[in-house]
Protein backbone atom coordinates (compact mmCIF):
# COMPACT_ATOMS: atom_id res chain seq x y z
CA UNK A 1 0.00 0.00 0.00
CA UNK A 2 1.13 3.46 -0.34
CA UNK A 3 -0.09 6.75 1.55
CA UNK A 4 -1.16 9.97 -0.09
CA UNK A 5 -1.40 13.01 1.59
CA UNK A 6 -3.90 15.12 -0.28
CA UNK A 7 -3.40 19.14 0.62
CA UNK A 8 -5.91 21.36 -0.78
CA UNK A 9 -4.64 25.25 -0.96
CA UNK A 10 -6.73 28.25 -0.24
CA UNK A 11 -8.59 29.56 -2.93
CA UNK A 12 -6.27 31.86 -5.43
CA UNK A 13 -3.19 31.17 -2.79
CA UNK A 14 -1.24 28.34 -3.74
CA UNK A 15 0.94 28.14 -0.84
CA UNK A 16 -1.40 28.30 1.88
CA UNK A 17 -3.79 25.29 3.12
CA UNK A 18 -7.33 25.04 3.16
CA UNK A 19 -8.83 25.38 6.45
CA UNK A 20 -12.28 25.92 5.04
CA UNK A 21 -14.25 26.06 2.32
CA UNK A 22 -14.66 30.07 2.80
CA UNK A 23 -18.37 29.29 1.01
CA UNK A 24 -20.18 27.09 3.30
CA UNK A 25 -17.64 26.05 5.43
CA UNK A 26 -17.71 22.56 4.20
CA UNK A 27 -14.78 20.29 3.76
CA UNK A 28 -13.34 19.77 0.48
CA UNK A 29 -14.37 16.29 -1.22
CA UNK A 30 -11.57 14.23 -2.70
CA UNK A 31 -11.48 12.18 -5.66
CA UNK A 32 -8.93 9.65 -7.03
CA UNK A 33 -9.24 8.23 -10.05
CA UNK A 34 -7.48 5.88 -12.56
CA UNK A 35 -5.64 7.70 -15.39
CA UNK A 36 -8.41 7.39 -17.71
CA UNK A 37 -10.84 9.58 -15.33
CA UNK A 38 -12.72 6.09 -13.73
CA UNK A 39 -12.86 6.41 -9.90
CA UNK A 40 -10.45 4.46 -7.93
CA UNK A 41 -12.58 1.38 -6.63
CA UNK A 42 -10.18 -1.51 -4.72
CA UNK A 43 -11.28 -3.64 -2.53
CA UNK A 44 -15.06 -2.69 -2.28
CA UNK A 45 -14.20 0.76 -1.71
CA UNK A 46 -14.63 3.57 -4.13
CA UNK A 47 -12.32 6.50 -3.26
CA UNK A 48 -14.38 9.50 -4.12
CA UNK A 49 -16.43 12.02 -2.06
CA UNK A 50 -13.54 11.61 0.49
CA UNK A 51 -13.84 14.24 3.39
CA UNK A 52 -10.37 16.44 3.65
CA UNK A 53 -11.15 18.62 6.75
CA UNK A 54 -8.88 21.61 6.93
CA UNK A 55 -7.67 21.58 3.55
CA UNK A 56 -5.94 17.64 4.53
CA UNK A 57 -6.47 13.72 4.26
CA UNK A 58 -5.03 10.83 4.18
CA UNK A 59 -5.87 7.79 2.47
CA UNK A 60 -4.54 4.24 1.38
CA UNK A 61 -4.30 3.31 -1.73
CA UNK A 62 -2.81 0.38 -3.80
CA UNK A 63 0.48 1.37 -5.88
CA UNK A 64 -0.59 2.80 -9.52
CA UNK A 65 -0.93 6.34 -11.13
CA UNK A 66 -4.19 8.17 -10.39
CA UNK A 67 -5.19 11.85 -10.86
CA UNK A 68 -6.46 13.57 -7.99
CA UNK A 69 -8.98 16.30 -7.65
CA UNK A 70 -11.18 17.88 -5.48
CA UNK A 71 -14.31 19.73 -4.90
CA UNK A 72 -17.35 21.39 -3.48
CA UNK A 73 -19.71 19.10 -3.34
CA UNK A 74 -19.11 16.64 -5.40
CA UNK A 75 -20.67 13.68 -6.30
CA UNK A 76 -20.46 10.67 -9.55
CA UNK A 77 -23.23 10.82 -12.26
CA UNK A 78 -25.03 7.61 -13.42
CA UNK A 79 -22.17 6.85 -16.25
CA UNK A 80 -19.31 7.14 -13.48
CA UNK A 81 -18.18 10.58 -13.93
CA UNK A 82 -17.38 13.62 -11.27
CA UNK A 83 -19.76 16.41 -10.96
CA UNK A 84 -18.67 19.10 -8.56
CA UNK A 85 -19.36 23.06 -8.08
CA UNK A 86 -15.68 24.34 -6.96
CA UNK A 87 -13.13 22.43 -8.47
CA UNK A 88 -9.16 22.04 -7.69
CA UNK A 89 -6.71 21.75 -10.37
CA UNK A 90 -5.61 18.04 -10.93
CA UNK A 91 -2.72 16.52 -9.80
CA UNK A 92 -1.32 13.40 -11.16
CA UNK A 93 0.68 11.13 -8.26
CA UNK A 94 2.57 7.54 -8.47
CA UNK A 95 2.37 5.97 -5.54
CA UNK A 96 4.96 3.24 -4.82
CA UNK A 97 4.83 0.46 -2.11
CA UNK A 98 5.17 1.16 1.46
CA UNK A 99 5.76 4.85 0.29
CA UNK A 100 4.08 8.00 1.66
CA UNK A 101 3.62 11.14 -1.14
CA UNK A 102 2.28 14.78 -1.06
CA UNK A 103 -0.03 15.73 -3.41
CA UNK A 104 -0.69 19.66 -3.29
CA UNK A 105 -4.55 20.55 -4.80
CA UNK A 106 -4.01 24.09 -6.41
CA UNK A 107 -7.92 25.48 -5.38
CA UNK A 108 -8.03 28.21 -8.18
CA UNK A 109 -10.54 31.57 -8.29
CA UNK A 110 -13.11 32.09 -10.82
CA UNK A 111 -11.59 34.01 -12.37
CA UNK A 112 -8.19 32.10 -13.01
CA UNK A 113 -10.73 29.74 -14.05
CA UNK A 114 -12.83 31.42 -16.12
CA UNK A 115 -9.39 33.40 -18.13
CA UNK A 116 -8.31 29.73 -18.79
CA UNK A 117 -11.83 29.22 -21.00
CA UNK A 118 -11.30 32.55 -22.29
CA UNK A 119 -7.75 31.86 -23.81
CA UNK A 120 -8.33 28.51 -24.97
CA UNK A 121 -11.84 29.46 -26.36
CA UNK A 122 -10.00 32.30 -28.27
CA UNK A 123 -7.45 29.84 -29.54
CA UNK A 124 -9.56 27.78 -30.73
CA UNK A 125 -11.43 30.39 -32.57
CA UNK A 126 -8.00 31.39 -33.96
CA UNK A 127 -7.12 28.13 -35.23
CA UNK A 128 -10.67 27.67 -37.06
CA UNK A 129 -11.65 24.63 -34.57
CA UNK A 130 -15.02 26.22 -33.61
CA UNK A 131 -17.39 28.40 -35.82
CA UNK A 132 -16.45 32.02 -35.08
CA UNK A 133 -19.23 33.47 -35.57
CA UNK A 134 -21.27 30.74 -32.91
CA UNK A 135 -18.23 31.11 -30.10
CA UNK A 136 -16.90 34.99 -30.83
CA UNK A 137 -20.54 36.06 -28.65
CA UNK A 138 -19.38 33.75 -25.81
CA UNK A 139 -16.27 34.89 -25.74
CA UNK A 140 -16.89 38.44 -25.59
CA UNK A 141 -19.83 37.46 -22.86
CA UNK A 142 -16.70 35.98 -20.66
CA UNK A 143 -14.57 38.41 -21.27
CA UNK A 144 -16.75 40.86 -19.81
CA UNK A 145 -17.54 38.43 -17.19
CA UNK A 146 -13.65 37.89 -15.63
CA UNK A 147 -13.28 41.70 -15.77
CA UNK A 148 -15.84 41.70 -13.24
CA UNK A 149 -14.29 38.72 -11.08
CA UNK A 150 -12.29 39.10 -8.07
CA UNK A 151 -8.52 38.31 -8.62
CA UNK A 152 -6.08 37.11 -6.15
CA UNK A 153 -2.86 38.51 -6.16
CA UNK A 154 -1.38 35.42 -7.34
CA UNK A 155 -4.01 35.17 -10.32
CA UNK A 156 -2.69 38.62 -11.16
CA UNK A 157 0.86 37.78 -10.69
CA UNK A 158 0.29 34.44 -12.51
CA UNK A 159 -1.44 36.16 -15.48
CA UNK A 160 1.31 38.25 -16.72
CA UNK A 161 3.54 35.08 -16.83
CA UNK A 162 1.35 33.04 -19.01
CA UNK A 163 0.44 35.63 -21.30
CA UNK A 164 4.66 35.38 -21.68
CA UNK A 165 4.48 31.73 -21.89
CA UNK A 166 1.63 32.24 -24.40
CA UNK A 167 3.25 34.58 -26.62
CA UNK A 168 6.35 32.38 -26.70
CA UNK A 169 4.48 29.20 -27.19
CA UNK A 170 2.94 31.27 -30.59
CA UNK A 171 6.21 32.44 -31.92
CA UNK A 172 7.33 29.16 -31.78
CA UNK A 173 4.15 27.86 -33.64
CA UNK A 174 5.00 30.59 -35.93
CA UNK A 175 8.38 29.08 -37.21
CA UNK A 176 7.89 25.96 -37.85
Amino acid sequence: MSTLQIWITSEGSPCTISERDEHDNLPWQVAIMHCDGRVLTWCGRRYVGIPAPCGHVEVQVPPGCYIIRAGEGMRVDKKGGLIGNHMSDHAVVTACCDESVCVTLFAPTLHNCVRGVVVALGGAIEANLIPAETARPALTALKALNDKLPASAFDTASQAVMDEVLKGATKSKRRK
